[in-house]
């Protein structure tokens, strides 16, 4: 039996100088939790509740504006930084959701569905499915399309103010105006069921 294992010291304790051990194949990078994807942080300022306020993301800039009951009562709209309307709810006794160019009218207890277990909804967007899930006081955006879910973003509530982190992997997969809606369907304090 051979005990001379050269892996054996790459255990938790072990002390690299990068802080992580060697790649295993050499010229392969090591992927650790470290090497996650950069986040782009949008922040929904209240004006007075996340159902009316401004969504502003890199350098302050204005991305989205949402108005509820204005101009039309039942509604909210989302739009865009140029003004074009992209969102609209219905508020109904069952909500309905439609995204322009992605999401197809339909009812938000639908689109984001709730998980069996009652502790996670599913949302899907171009035939890929997702994950909003809570825990450690945010709400985690996973990608399950693969064997081990990957973290695309997370929302974060205050008492003024809700950020959304994304990943530039979520933003570049077209995930922003899904996760902007979920944002606020998950934060209206409504019952989106």
């Amino acid at each position: 039996m051979y005990t001379n294992n050269p892996y054996s010291a790459w255990t938790k304790g072990s002390n690299f100088p990068s802080g992580a051990p060697p790649s295993v194949f050499g010229a392969l990078p090591y992927s650790s939790s470290a090497a996650k994807a950069p986040m782009v942080t949008f922040t929904f300022t209240f004006n007075p509740s996340i159902l009316s306020c401004t969504v502003t993301g890199p350098q302050n800039k204005i991305y989205y504006r949402i108005a509820t009951d204005n101009p039309t009562p039942g509604f909210t709209f989302v739009h865009d930084g140029q003004g074009k309307p992209v969102v609209v709810i219905e508020w109904q006794s069952h909500p309905i959701v439609e995204i322009r160019g992605i999401v197809p009218k339909q009812y938000a207890c639908q689109w984001l569905s709730l998980s069996s277990q009652r502790n996670a909804r599913h949302m899907q967007v171009a035939g890929k499915k997702y994950v909003w899930a809570p825990g450690d006081g945010v709400i985690c955006l996973f990608d399950t399309s693969s064997g081990t879910p990957e973290l695309l973003g997370k929302i974060t509530n205050g008492q003024t103010r809700v950020t959304l982190d994304l990943t530039t992997y979520a933003i570049q997969g077209g995930l922003t105006e899904a996760a902007i809606v979920s944002t606020i369907l998950l934060l209206s304090g409504r019952n989106i069921d």
